[in-house]
This record gives structure tokens, C-alpha cells and sequence, in this order.
């Protein structure tokens, strides 16, 4: 069997702590920025031209919220492999008993997430995209970027003040 090469072994050391570091620094991990989100901040819009499918609502996420997200998971897989290998039976008990009512918990909260994200994208169909087309103005620099016709500020295609 051969050795790999240093190179190699050199290179896939670079590459994961690239990717520890976007990890802990709450990014895209694949190094890719779709949107305007900052660490501290949510994105408000898209900032690729031609991004491979739609962006993911967690590319909208502040990097903290990111972040917290992918440490509480973390934990608890860290948490749940620590107590399988110091306390193997009552781990086993609490999958063997616990696991289908958590199933069952976790299918309700899916379901009522799916409808309710289903309610919401008839509102946006039906009222709230056509009010952002009547209200757009065209040519306004914020027209193309925000579908309000609006910058961030929500100042773009207002006359000035004064």
C-alpha cells in the first residue's frame, strides 16, 4: 500500500483547516458568498450573479446565528457519543424508548413548519409580490437589486427630502 505524499497530505491539512476556520467563523462552507450577511448582521439580498439554484435561507443567518447552530450540533453529537461510551445501557434504554416519541414530535413540528411555510408563500404570491411590482420604480438603482424598488435604506427612487 503506498504512503501518500507529503504534498497531498500537505494540501488536505490546508484544506480542512480552511474549512474549520469558515466553520467557526459562521461562513458558507464551501467558501462561496451568495449573500451580504456579515457575522453580526443578516443578508438582505443576493450578492452572486449566477448562483447554482436558489440560496439557502441559511445564507440569509447572521454568522453568529450560524455559528450557534452548528456548535449546538456538535455538542450534542460529542455529548451523546461521550455518554453512549460511558453509560452504554441507559443510552440504549433512552433510544429504545424515548426514540419514537421524538420521531413522532419531530414529524408534527415538519408538518406544521410545512404548512404554515405554505400559508405564507400563497400571502407573498398573491399580495406581496405584485404590491413590490406596483410599488418598484423603474430605473431606480433599487429596483433591480430589492423587489420594492427599494435599497437597503428603502431611500432609492424617493424624491429628496428638502
Amino acid at each position: 500500500m503506498p504512503s501518500p505524499s507529503s504534498r497531498g497530505l500537505d494540501e488536505a491539512l490546508d484544506n480542512l483547516a480552511e474549512v474549520a476556520g469558515r466553520f467557526f467563523a459562521g461562513q458558507d462552507l464551501d467558501g462561496v458568498r451568495r449573500t451580504d450577511a456579515t457575522f453580526w448582521r443578516p443578508g438582505r439580498r443576493v450578492v452572486v450573479e449566477n448562483a447554482d439554484g436558489p440560496v439557502r435561507r441559511a445564507s440569509y443567518r447572521a454568522g453568529w446565528h450560524r455559528l450557534t447552530v452548528r456548535m449546538a450540533a456538535l455538542t450534542a453529537a460529542a455529548g451523546g457519543a461521550y455518554g453512549y461510551l460511558h453509560h452504554p445501557d441507559a443510552v440504549t434504554q433512552a433510544l429504545t424508548y424515548d426514540a419514537p416519541m421524538a420521531a413522532l414530535a419531530t414529524a408534527t413540528c415538519g408538518a406544521t413548519y410545512r404548512i404554515k411555510g405554505r400559508e405564507r408563500r400563497e400571502l407573498l404570491q398573491e399580495w406581496v409580490d405584485p404590491l413590490h411590482q406596483a410599488l418598484a420604480v423603474d430605473g431606480s438603482p433599487g429596483a433591480r437589486d430589492h423587489p420594492a424598488g427599494r435599497d437597503r435604506l428603502g431611500t432609492a427612487g424617493l424624491p429628496e427630502p428638502g
